[in-house]
C-alpha cells in the first residue's frame, strides 16, 4: 500500500489550490466587488488576498466608527458582499485601529452587529531628548 504524499499545497473550499498562480488573479476578480465599497474622500478600502482593510478619515473616532459601520451595513457593502459570495464576515474577528497624534484621545469602541470592538492601540515610538 503507497503512501499518500502531502507537498505542502493547500487547497482552498472550492479545491483550487492555492499555490496556483492564477488563484491569486482569480481572488482579485473575486474580491473586487469588496474593494470598490469605498466611496468619497473620507473611505478607502485596501486588499491582499484575502485580507481586506476598510478604512475612514476624519477629526473624531466616532465619526470614523459610524464610516466603517456605513461601509460594512450599507446596500452594496461589506455584509452584503459577505452574503453574496457566501463568504462570513465575523465581526468577532474584526480588528479596529484608531490613530491619533494626541495619545490622550479617547477611543471609544465600534459596534457593529451587536459585537463590541475595541480599538487596538498601535504602539507609538517614544522620543529620546
Amino acid at each position: 500500500m503507497e503512501e499518500e504524499q502531502n507537498y505542502g499545497l493547500t487547497t482552498t473550499p472550492q479545491n483550487g489550490s492555492q499555490g496556483d498562480p492564477l488563484s491569486m488573479i482569480l481572488y482579485i476578480i473575486y474580491d473586487s466587488d469588496l474593494v470598490r465599497t469605498a466611496s468619497g474622500k473620507q473611505e478607502l478600502t485596501l486588499a491582499f488576498v484575502d485580507d481586506t482593510a476598510f478604512l475612514a478619515i476624519g477629526k473624531m473616532f466616532q465619526e470614523m466608527h459610524q464610516i466603517l459601520r456605513d461601509m460594512l451595513e450599507r446596500s452594496e457593502g461589506g455584509f452584503e458582499w459577505s452574503n453574496l459570495h457566501n463568504s462570513c464576515f465575523s465581526p468577532s474577528k474584526f480588528a479596529l485601529i484608531d490613530f491619533s497624534l494626541n495619545r490622550t484621545k479617547e477611543r471609544p469602541p465600534l459596534v457593529v452587529r451587536g459585537t463590541t470592538i475595541n480599538p487596538s492601540h498601535p504602539q507609538v515610538p517614544q522620543r529620546h531628548t
